[in-house]
Parts: structure tokens; sequence; C-alpha cells
């Protein structure tokens, strides 16, 4: 097994050094590198039964935030400079038996990526692994999944990184995202003429990815259905940002999603700091949260619509035996509205408003508006992108963003 695996590997680097494009061979299979964003490939070219591509990705960031003095735009204050790799990724997909099983696997290699996995709950060891499942096909209407991924929640968390509309995702999904996890997932679509439909059930540990000893005694539960009542998107446009592809004719997606996280012990179910007393026993609470999105777009424009909330069983405030405050569960809700448009000669304008409010005992309301330009030079593979944000905080002192982030996929 080991010799064949070296065998394919060889072959893929030998055939994408010498000939850095397409090539058939004689044993009936394609190697080789096509374009940016589409990595390095490997299938059958009898009858496409298995399909297997390679690809990494990388976004450099240079991140300013400022510090507005008592909300005096005036009295700009501090700045906090950095130039970082915000993420880098290698990832391996691909399908088996004519498309029936498909696989993904993606690690997360920068720092940023990686951070928050030296403690118990991760076995004290980097968190790399990002996805890591394997799916069945069972017809054309239904799918089985297994491992670790991305959970059914929002929609700009479904989003890749790498086909945002800004810089980075919103506020709303930095404290409402239910992120990944690892289950079973089963999935159902139909169509009846331009009508399109989904529904997805997932079921799973509910402590998040890559956590390996807890004292949770619950279940993650998560439902989503998803509508498109003007037919399907162009190439699946309705999971990335902005219109490139400049519909034809209006393209509108209308999702639902519902969460229920059993006796969760982190803060924000399968996030935030676990929540136990001093002497590492666990406390848990019920999280229930819901989420509400739509997707609109038509020759070049489109607008992405958010809208998120998660409470809980009585109190935020978790308290330990002896009635000592041991953490809190991020309980709220949030609105994101972003719109763009995209010039015929490949350039990007948008804005985007965000309102978060966190229950009292939690935390006080912001409010963040930003503005992008970006640049795309072989579509979200390839980019430049440049935004400008403003973020008002309620109760301490308002701040500024601008950051510049350069992306790369192979």
């Amino acid at each position: 097994m080991r010799t064949k695996f070296g065998l394919i590997i060889f072959l893929l680097i030998s055939n994408f050094s010498i000939c850095f494009g397409q090539e058939k061979t004689k044993q009936n299979y394609f190697m080789g590198y096509k374009k940016v964003g589409q990595g390095l490939v490997f299938h059958d070219t009898i009858d496409n039964s298995f399909k297997i591509k390679i690809g990494i990705r990388f976004q450099t960031l240079f991140n300013n935030v400022w510090t507005v003095k008592n909300d005096n735009i005036g009295q700009v204050g501090q700045h906090t400079p950095e130039i970082l790799i915000r993420r880098a990724r290698f990832k391996m997909d691909g399908s088996f038996l004519k498309n029936k099983i498909y696989f993904k696997f993606e690690l997360g290699l920068s720092p940023r990526d990686i951070r928050g996995g030296d403690d118990f709950e991760h076995g004290n060891t980097a968190s790399i692994i990002l996805d890591a499942f394997v799916g069945w096909n069972i017809n054309k209407n239904f799918w089985l999944q297994v491992g670790q991924g991305k959970l059914p929640g929002n929609r700009e968390r479904l989003i890749s990184s790498g086909s945002l509309e800004f810089v980075d995702r919103s506020l709303l999904n930095s404290r409402f995202n239910i992120d990944r996890d690892i289950g079973v997932q089963i999935g159902h679509k139909w169509k009846k003429g331009n009508f399109f439909m989904k529904e997805i059930i997932h079921i799973s540990k509910g402590e998040g990815r890559n956590v390996i000893a807890t004292g949770n005694s619950g279940l993650n539960y998560t439902g989503k259905i998803e509508i498109y009542p003007m037919g399907e998107f162009t190439k699946k446009g309705d999971y990335f940002a902005m219109d490139l592809l400049r519909e034809e004719k209006p393209k509108l997606a209308i999702a639902t999603a519902f969460n229920f996280n059993n006796n969760a012990i982190r803060e924000r179910g399968q996030l935030g700091d676990f929540i136990k007393d001093a002497n590492d026993n666990y406390f848990g609470k019920n999280h229930y949260q819901l989420f509400a999105d739509l997707m609109f777009k038509y020759k070049g424009f489109s607008i992405m619509t958010e809208y998120a909330q998660r409470w809980t069983n009585g109190s935020s405030i978790v308290m330990d035996d002896s009635s000592n405050v041991i953490g809190t569960v991020y309980t709220g809700k949030a609105l994101n509205v972003q719109m763009g448009y995209v010039t015929k000669s490949n350039f990007g304008f948008s804005l985007r408003y965000t309102g978060n409010d966190p229950d009292s005992d939690v935390g006080t309301n912001v409010h963040m508006y930003t503005f992008c330009f970006s640049k795309f030079f072989f579509g979200h593979k390839l980019k430049i992108q440049s935004d400008f944000s403003y973020l008002q905080n309620i109760s301490k002192d308002d701040n500024m963003w601008w950051r510049l982030q350069v992306e790369f996929h192979l």
C-alpha cells in the first residue's frame, strides 16, 4: 500500500514539474495542473470513475487598528499594525465509484489556524485538522456524510474563507457561528420545475473540532432547510460571495437553521472557553440557536443578509456548586447585511453593516460599518482586497480598521 501511494505522489510531482499542464498517459489517467485555483488533479480518463485534487491556499494580511478616543473622530489614538499569514491551508478532496463516494481532508497550518489547541480538551496538541470526512451519494437526491466538517449553520460560515466578499467574515459570524464538529449528516434535495430545495440533518459530538476529552454527556443536533424559488445558482454560486459569474437571471436562496446543543460546556457551543470549576469539573447548559439568511445575485449585483440568535435555559451566567461565577454562555442576537457589485473588468465594491446585540449579562451592543474594494484576477483564487471599518462600541472607545490582503490558491 505504501509503495502504491509513493508511486502516485511521484507521478504527480513528475508530471507537474515536467509538463505544468495537461497530459494524458498510457495508463488511462490524467495528472496535472490546469489553471490557478484548481490544484493538482489526478483522475481516470475513461469514465471518470475516480478523481483526486490536491491544493494549497494562503492569505497574507496587513492589519491596522486605531482607537477613537471618547468616540470623537477627531481624536484618533493608538495605532496597532501587524503583518501576518492569516490563513494557510492544505486540502485534498475527491470522489470514487463515479462520484458515489466522496471525501475531503483539510489542514490549517498558520498560527491563527492552529491556535487554541494547547489544552487538555484538545490533547495538548495543535488543532490542525479542519475537515476530515467521507460521504456517500446514496442516489441523486440523498447523501450521507460521516466525520469532521462544518455544521449546516449560517451561510457566511459555510462559505469558504477563500471565497469571501470582504477581507474577513462579520462580527455576527465571530460570535454566533457553530463552526465544525464531529458527527454524521444526512441530506436530501429535490427539484420541481424551476423550484429547488435542500434539507440537512446533522448529529454531532457537540464540543467542536478536534476535542478528544470532555465531560459532556449530551449531543448536538442541527437542521437546515434551503429554498431556491428562482432555480439553482450557476456553479454553486450560492456558496461563494459576490456575483463573479454575473447571473443572467435573478437567483435567490432563502435558508433557516436551528441548532440544539445539549448540556454544552463551552461558552459558544462548539467554540469559546470550556466552562469548569477550580477542580476541573465541567458545567453545562443547553444552547439553542436560530439562523436565517438569504443570498441574491443578478448581473454582477449581490445581497447577503443573515440573522442569528442564541439563548439558553435560565441565566446566561454559569455558577459552580458554591455559587461562584465560572463562565457565561454568549447569548443574544445579531444582524448582518452586505451588498456588492462586480464590474465586467472584475473590480468589486462592497458595503456591510453588522449589529451585535448580546444579552445584558454578557456584553454590550456594537455596530460595525465596512467598505471593501476588491480586484479579482482569477475569481476568488487570486485576488487583492482592502477594506475599511468603523466599529461603534456602546460602552467604550470606538475603533477603526484598515486591512489589505492578498489571496492565492494553487
